[in-house]
């Protein structure tokens, strides 16, 4: 199956390679809000 890129520019803009990013923050986004809620980051922060 080929994949037809996004943007021309950048290499790794597939769609099936968005498809994986937005796996890997659906995955990882409970234990970052775990983890910066114990941090203590707060909005507006550098």
């Amino acid at each position: 199956m080929s994949s037809t890129p996004i943007d021309q520019g950048y290499f790794l803009a597939s769609d099936e390679e968005l498809d994986r990013l937005q796996v890997q923050a659906h995955v990882w986004e409970p234990d970052a809000e775990i983890m910066l809620d114990r941090v203590g980051v707060r909005s507006g922060w550098d």
